[in-house]
Formats: structure tokens, sequence, C-alpha cells
């Protein structure tokens, strides 16, 4: 059996990654801003920054929640989230949905301004660009609010669309393996208005 993929993130509610919309809550979201070496939350910072893992995420709830608060106390617009592929951690947090997902890559948060890439292979532009446009016009429509699915089923059947887009072109995705995330929020979090 495959090991999920599980973890906390710290994430910004405030500065969304370069070309994502920002009405995205998914996994592909920028962490914390590094403050001034003198205001309050720089230890923290650079405590988490040494404890995160290559994705931005600990393990530890309890030491996510600690750094989710000192950047709070900081004055940083930021939330806790749970990112789970088997849906098996904090099942009683709310479910903001499912994200179609791999390190570095969020497909349909950003699809019309993402440009089609293709790498080793001998020009299936002409099949991937119809093919990318399908897949946007079938799923993109079917985001919440948060530009996520409300179910994982939904969010698997596009998973199999975008596979066979990367079929098409290895290395579409950036090398990596899509997957099919869970991610719920912080109850704490979910208590506090989300403006943008």
């Amino acid at each position: 059996m495959e090991p999920t993929t599980a973890g906390y993130a710290v994430v910004n509610l405030d500065f969304p990654i370069f070309g994502v919309d920002a009405r995205y809550r998914g996994v592909e979201r920028g962490g914390p801003i590094a403050p001034d070496e003198a205001d309050q939350g720089y230890l923290d910072f650079v405590r988490w920054v040494n404890e995160i893992d290559l994705r931005g995420w600990l393990t530890d709830r309890d030491r996510s929640r600690h750094y989710r608060d000192a950047f709070l106390d900081a004055g940083q617009a930021v939330e806790l989230i749970a990112v789970s592929s088997a849906d098996e951690i904090e099942p009683t947090w709310p479910l903001l949905g499912y994200d179609v997902w791999a390190p570095g890559v969020a497909p349909l948060a950003w699809p019309r301004a993402r440009s089609v890439k293709v790498r080793d292979s001998a020009d299936p532009v002409a099949l991937l660009e119809p093919m990318q446009a399908e897949v946007e016009a079938r799923y993109y429509s079917q985001l919440n609010h948060n530009l996520l699915f409300d179910t994982a089923d939904l969010a698997n059947a596009c998973l199999t669309a975008l596979d066979a887009m990367e079929a098409l072109a290895p290395g579409l995705w950036e090398g990596q393996r899509l997957e099919v995330v869970s991610v719920r929020v912080d109850i704490q979090d979910a208590q506090r208005p989300v403006t943008r």
C-alpha cells in the first residue's frame, strides 16, 4: 500500500502565488512572509523555516498551531490547513474541498493563465490545447468558491483527464505525480472570517 500524503500547512490568505486566482484555498499557496529581524515573529519564522519539510508542511498539529498563532499575533493573515490524500487526518475540521495537486502544481487554480508546457515531446501541442480547453470547460465550472472540488469522486475524474494530458506530453506537470487530497481548515480558523 502506498504511503499517504498528509501534513499541516500554515498558508497565507493575503498573498496568493503569482498567477493563482486569489479565491484559491487549496494546497499550493504561499506561506507566512518573513518579518524583519527586529519585528515580532521573526524568531518564530526562523524556527518554522527550519522545521517544515520541502513542501512547507509539518506533521505535528500542535507545532503547526503554535506557528499559526505566532504569525497571527505578528499581524499576518494566515490559516492552518490539514492536507491528506486519504482524508484520514482531522476529519472533524471543516472541509474546504478536494484539490488535484502536486508540489509546485495546482493545475485548475490558474487554468487560462497557465501556458501549456511541453518537454521531451514531438509537438503534441495541437492535441493538448483542445484537450486542456475541454478539461477546463468540464471541471473548472464545477469548482466551489474555494476553487476546490466538493467531492473526491469529481476530483478523481478530473485527475484522470489531467493524467491523460500528461501521457501525451511527459513533463507537463513539472515531472510531478498529481494526486487528489482533501483540504481541511483548522476549526479555530474556520471561525474567523476570510476576506479577499
